[in-house]
C-alpha cells in the first residue's frame, strides 16, 4: 500500500505514513482486548470473521485504480492490516 500511495498518486513519505497510522493505531488499542477474547474463546472465533472481513478487504482492493481516493485505500488496508495482525 505504501508503495501503491507514493507510485500512482504522488504521495511523499511523510503523507503516505500519516494516511497509513490509523490501522497502527487500530491494531495497537485493540491488541490487548482481542488477546483477552483469544485466552477465553479460542482461535475459532477470532478466525472465521477474521478471514471473511479479510476477504471483503481484499476484495474492495483488488478494484483499486489511479483514480480511487487514497482515504479509501487506507481505510481497506487499515481494516486488512488490523484483522490480519
Amino acid at each position: 500500500m505504501p508503495i501503491y500511495l507514493q507510485n500512482v498518486h504522488g504521495y511523499d513519505p511523510l503523507t503516505t505514513g500519516l494516511l497509513l497510522m490509523p490501522g497502527g493505531l487500530v491494531m495497537g488499542l485493540l491488541g490487548p482486548q482481542v488477546g483477552r477474547l483469544f485466552d477465553q474463546q479460542g482461535a475459532r472465533m477470532l478466525v472465521v470473521p477474521g478471514a471473511a472481513i479479510m476477504a471483503a478487504v481484499l476484495g474492495l482492493l483488488t478494484r483499486a485504480s489511479p483514480t480511487t481516493p487514497p482515504g479509501g485505500c487506507s481505510t481497506s488496508m487499515s481494516c486488512s492490516v488490523s484483522v490480519w495482525r
